[in-house]
């Protein structure tokens, strides 16, 4: 019976398995796995186009209301521009193609997903700002580049005139050939330029501050000693952008005019002269920052961070505050007057200090105290911290060994009659920095662990 079950142990073993990764070996990492990659790999390189030109595969909605040949107008005018996901156009007109490109609203939904740089990177406003409009040139765009906010950098293409952010000289402004609009400021070199003996004009942006309230600045290039240049603030909304006005005419504004050496404060009223409302002399200066501020009725105006004009509102109006800023320029001599980095900020008046007595709190810790913890590691064992598991533990004994043979110094240092508490210490749930525990020195301990070293110097042969 033995011999039996012998004979059939010995006929059923088993060979021992050969290792799936072994060389020779037909594994299943080395076969399935890299061919099932290597498959995934592919139908994702396919899908990637597809998924990268979906958005731009979107139709329009159903346009209920409309008649035939409004649609018809709407589907040509979605073929003459292939960057539209969702046209729609204000019902009511069936002219023809050029009229509703030129009159009705046109609504853009950007329906394409964000990239990676603006998933996976935290930007101040002012570098999304950038980065957007650094994709809009990439794209090959040379027009203006509408910001949701009063600030223009100049930084387009050359032109006579202005951006269309700006309300400009419309009506008796030289017009630019390129871009069909009257004005006497221009972009060269990405800095907006009045010319040498060009009249006087005020440009104002088309976005509103959202206040009256407001803070302006502005960086100026006088081209000679007696070319002025300012800011505008409070002035009332522009005209039509298709109404030839001239904003000086038709304006109501404050505004702040800088020469080589002097500043001024004046209010502006259509058909009026204007108010002066306070001026100041200052040292010879003609590139700077410039900045004005309202708030109230209280103006103040900076250059280079200095404050050089502080005046109060006395004109005693009627209407309300205009809620728009811009630029005006005056005379220009010598050379021409460039300006740069404008923008336009709500302002809430000066930062003000607290003005109450400073307040005290009585605060009861948990009543729980103990005796000195000589032994104790606060890195690893309070908090948690610690340089992995294959250093943690000689770390550990090392500092145990550097406790004992310092344990007289501890002692010296904390008596163990001394009782402590945690109120000083990092609670649960805080986040706590990883800090090295030094010791400190301290008279006594230092005393003890001297006699204990000479105690054993002396007494161990």
């Amino acid at each position: 019976m033995i011999s039996r079950l012998r004979k059939k142990r010995r006929t059923t073993t088993r060979k021992p398995r050969t290792p799936a990764n072994a060389a020779g070996a037909p594994g299943t990492f080395s076969g399935f796995t890299f061919l099932w990659l290597l498959a995934g790999i592919g139908w994702t390189a396919a899908c990637l186009p597809s998924t990268a030109t979906a958005a731009e595969q979107i139709e329009a909605p159903p346009m209920k209301g409309f008649s035939a040949q409004h649609q018809a107008l709407v589907r040509e005018v979605q073929e003459s521009n292939k960057q539209l996901n969702v046209v729609e156009i204000a019902q009511g007109r069936e002219n023809s193609l050029e009229a509703i490109q030129a009159q009705d609203f046109v609504y853009k939904v950007n329906t394409k997903p964000p990239s990676r740089e603006r998933l996976f990177r935290v930007l101040s406003g002012e570098a999304y700002l950038a980065q957007l409009e650094a994709e809009y040139r990439k794209a090959g765009q040379t027009g203006s580049f509408f910001l949701p906010a009063p600030l223009d950098s100049f930084n387009q293409p050359n032109s006579g005139v202005l951006s269309a952010l700006w309300f400009q000289n419309q009506a008796t402004g030289p017009e630019d050939p390129v871009e069909q609009r009257r004005g006497l400021m221009g972009v060269v070199d990405g800095k907006a330029q009045q010319n040498v003996n060009a009249e006087p004009e005020a440009a104002i942006i088309n976005e509103t501050v959202g206040a009256s309230d407001m803070m302006v600045n502005l960086e100026i290039e006088l081209g000679s000693a007696t070319s002025t240049f300012g800011v505008v603030l409070r002035a009332r909304e522009p005209r039509d952008w298709n109404e030839a006005v001239d904003q000086i005419k038709v304006n109501e504004f404050f505004f702040v005019l800088f020469s080589e050496s002097s500043v001024a404060l004046y209010y502006h009223e259509p058909g009026k002269e204007d108010l002066l409302i306070k001026s100041a002399e200052l040292s010879s200066k003609r590139a700077f920052q410039a900045q004005a501020t309202v708030f109230g009725d209280q103006f103040r105006v900076f250059r280079d961070n200095e404050e050089v004009l502080s005046a109060v509102d006395t004109t005693e109006r009627q209407t309300d505050n205009g809620q728009y800023c811009g630029m005006i320029a005056g005379i220009t001599e010598g050379e021409p007057t460039r300006v740069d980095n404008f923008r336009g900020l709500r302002y809430g008046g000066e930062f003000a200090t607290r003005n109450f007595a400073p307040s005290a709190i009585l605060y009861r810790g948990a009543n729980v105290h103990y005796h000195p913890l000589y032994f104790e590691q606060i890195a690893l064992e309070r908090y948690g911290q610690h340089f992995g598991n294959l250093v943690a533990p000689w770390l550990s004994h090392g500092l145990f060994f550097a406790d004992a043979a310092l344990l007289p110094y501890s002692l010296g240092k904390n008596p163990p009659w001394v009782c402590h508490d945690d109120v000083c210490l990092a609670q649960p749930g805080d986040i706590v920095p990883f800090r090295l525990y030094l010791p400190v020195k301290d008279p006594k301990g230092m005393l003890l662990q001297a006699t204990a070293m000479a105690l054993a110097w002396t007494v161990i042969p």
